[in-house]
């Protein structure tokens, strides 16, 4: 029986009638559970949670450390099974240790993955190690390797598991995982919370548009307004660092900060940024995803100028999927800033991957796209969900729940794409003045005509906010004609700005 070795974050399809997860640790005594997952991203009822009180239940069975699934007797109404190791709740203070981190072997088909995660370190009682998950009319398995040690019930309570009068024999069945929302769900939209302050194949880059030439003259100066349609804010001079057009790139190649530097390896004697290591290192990107090489280091050249080398931000990305927005996903402007977003994140996460929410006139879809499997991953994600209209907090509460169920722990980068203005804008707005007092960051990018994104640009400049937690960028109807630094320092232009408030508020700690 041949044998593969998933690393975290990493995917494989399955293969066979039947599949068996089989879970092992040294040294510490865990209980293994299943959660069955419908698209709302909770369980169907308490019996979707299989455990030794509760054995079985539509295809899905534990016996021991096993995890039997058949995927053909998974109702359709189920969108993933995920399955869990928790320490034995009958030996309190035990948590999960570097020698005593759970492994998995996952057998289908005559085959089997092997996945062991990251050591556990840090007190963690349960642990979600792998999630099986329908794509299509097939079903894969992502390595997750995420661990918790903020209690079981609270995990539990995250997928609609009723804790309030749990069992005597039932406290290793709260084990349930909340950090793994990356299969395909369809949240409703929720009243936006007000929680506490958190803790914590090679493909080439894309050219500039047909008849694109760089300008042969250097953007207007400071205080002089240039022509018509060439600078942001209509005869505004540019901000220093911004673009100097709005949706038009600066000169290909050109640094867009007034007097900033090329990018690293554009011009003679300047150094690689100095400090901290990136999340992911470039030997890594190298191996994983070689095409985003040069998109990855523009990023390190960007971070380096803002003093952000080295720093810990969980990055999402939002994607509107109205009608409107058909051209730009067939001309592959969107898949092009989903591999600019990838970039920049593994600077900043060392998971590999980035959330990513499909949204209409409600949330169409929540997955992810990662390093390994980044080529083609959009046009793959949308297959399934069709477009509609354009409503912002659907997609953004979804983000919120989404940081919350992964720990609010680390500050995050919220890049929310879209092409037009919002039929809820009421509900937009009140949702963003409440996330204020998250450790959340909105940085919204405005594909197309201006005059299409005019509400998009009043929320950078909203009242009654706790703090400034939003900025806008337009970057034109050809996205793709931006350098990717030039998108990279637009993006982070006000991140560090909002890092420092957020921190003297107590927003971040």
């Amino acid at each position: 029986m041949s044998r593969t070795v998933l690393t975290k974050g990493g995917n494989a399809p399955l293969t066979g009638t039947t599949v068996s997860v089989t879970v092992s640790a040294t040294g510490v005594p865990v209980d293994v559970s299943a959660l069955l997952v419908a698209p709302t991203g909770k369980v169907r009822d308490d019996r979707d949670l299989v455990f030794f009180n509760n054995p079985s239940r539509d295809g899905v069975s534990v016996a021991g450390p096993v995890v039997t699934v058949e995927p053909g007797s998974v109702p359709a109404g189920v969108e993933s099974v995920v399955v869990v190791a928790s320490v034995d709740v009958d030996r309190p203070g035990v948590v999960f240790d570097a020698a005593g981190t759970p492994r998995t072997v996952v057998a289908c088909g005559g085959a089997e993955l092997e996945f062991s995660p990251p050591a556990l370190t840090g007190g963690e009682t349960i642990v979600v190690l792998v999630e099986l998950y329908r794509r299509g009319a097939a079903w894969k398995v992502r390595a997750v390797g995420q661990g918790y040690a903020g209690g079981l019930a609270a995990l539990a309570t995250d997928f609609g598991v009723d804790v309030g009068e749990p069992a005597p024999a039932q406290p290793s069945a709260q084990a349930q995982p909340s950090a793994q929302a990356r299969q395909p769900v369809a949240p409703p939209p929720a009243a936006p919370p007000v929680p506490p302050a958190y803790g914590q194949q090679q493909t080439p880059a894309y050219p500039p548009p047909p008849g694109y030439a760089a300008p042969p003259a250097p953007a207007p100066g400071h205080g002089q307004p240039p022509a018509y349609g060439q600078a942001p804010g209509y005869g505004q001079p540019p901000a220093y660092g911004q673009p100097p057009a709005y949706g038009q790139p600066p000169a290909y190649g050109q640094a867009p900060g007034h007097g900033q530097p090329a990018a690293y390896g554009q011009a003679p004697g300047y150094p690689p940024p100095a400090g901290p290591a990136p999340a992911i290192s470039l030997e890594k990107v190298r191996s994983a995803a070689p095409a985003l090489l040069q998109k990855y280091e523009s990023a390190g050249v960007s971070l380096a100028k803002r003093g952000l080398t080295g720093q810990r931000v969980a990055v999402y990305l939002v994607l509107d999927y109205s009608m409107s927005m058909k051209g730009y996903y067939s001309d592959g402007s969107v898949q092009h800033l989903a591999e600019q977003v990838l970039s920049l994140a593994a600077h900043l996460d060392d998971d590999g991957s980035v959330p990513l929410v499909l949204f209409s006139n409600k949330v169409e879809l929540v997955t992810d796209i990662d390093l390994a499997g980044h080529h083609g991953r959009i046009d793959e994600a949308r297959r399934s969900v069709r477009m509609g209209g354009t409503s912002y907090a659907p997609a953004m509460q979804a983000v919120i729940d989404l940081h919350q169920r992964r720990g609010g722990g680390m500050p995050a980068l919220v890049i929310f794409q879209t092409d037009g203005d919002p039929y809820d804008r009421r509900p937009t707005q009140k949702l963003l003045k409440s996330a204020s007092t998250l450790p959340l960051f909105w940085q919204f990018v405005g594909f197309g005509e201006r005059e299409d994104l005019t509400f998009l640009a009043g929320l950078d400049d909203l009242k009654d906010r706790a703090i400034d937690n939003a900025d806008f960028v337009a970057v034109g109807p050809q996205p793709r004609a931006w350098p990717d630094e030039a998108l990279y320092d637009a993006l982070m232009a006000e991140f560090p700005r909002w890092s420092a408030e957020a921190r003297a508020r107590g927003i971040l700690r």
